[in-house]
């Protein structure tokens, strides 16, 4: 019975991420887009939210790659907005936030959400492979996903790339610090399997998609 019961709460966190993208790609079709792309950090923030209590780890691990996330995710995000490396030359809008040194934290949040997840997802498929191979895919994963993310960022303009098209040199950055988040998230959390956040990795690949394609 409380087997039974779990399942239905993670379909039912599941469902609440689906019918929140699916709003999402509605709202940003239609005559509000603006006002729609200006709830983006809400939307990660209840992402956030959603996943959270679905995690069986212990929490000081999730909290040590919390912190490995958004920390190595910010500092490299500051380096790039500051420097131009190692993404190339870009800045952020107004739109994500409250931001520290140009960089808004809700992309600090974003990296942890997209690391947690491909994390779990791959833990549950890749459960018997080495740090090493799980890392690399996950980071081929997160890379793929950047792919699909960057077109939507710079048509609802969250951050403006210097360049007319992103530099080859982004996603090169994105694969290796990602598979540096991994090599570490991988020893923390050996065992986490978030189906909801897994989930939240498979719907962020249909929001993305769909909106590239529509």
């Amino acid at each position: 019975m409380e087997v039974r019961r779990s399942n239905v709460v993670i379909w039912g966190g599941i469902a609440l991420l689906v019918i929140m993208h699916l709003v999402g790609i509605v709202g940003l079709h239609s005559s509000y887009a603006d006002s729609f792309a200006t709830l983006t950090p809400v939307n990660l923030l209840v992402a956030f939210l959603v996943i959270t209590p679905f995690y069986t780890s212990a929490w000081k691990n999730l909290l040590s790659f919390f912190l490995v996330a958004f920390l190595i995710g910010m500092l490299v995000e500051i380096v790039g907005v500051q420097t131009g490396y190692p993404f190339g030359t870009y800045h952020y809008t107004s739109i994500l936030g409250l931001s520290v040194a140009g960089v808004p934290l809700m992309i600090g949040l974003n990296w942890f959400l997209l690391a947690a997840g491909i994390l779990s997802g791959v833990n549950c498929i890749l459960h018997s492979a080495s740090i090493f191979s799980k890392s690399f895919c996950s980071a081929f994963l997160m890379t793929s996903l950047d792919f699909l993310i960057e077109p939507f960022a710079i048509k609802y303009r969250l951050w403006v790339w210097e360049s007319s098209d992103v530099p080859i040199q982004n996603y090169l950055a994105w694969f290796f610090i990602s598979f540096l988040i991994f090599l570490l998230g991988f020893q923390l959390l050996p065992k986490e399997k978030n189906k909801v956040a897994g989930w939240l990795i498979v719907i962020f690949y249909m929001f993305f998609g769909l909106n590239l394609l529509l």
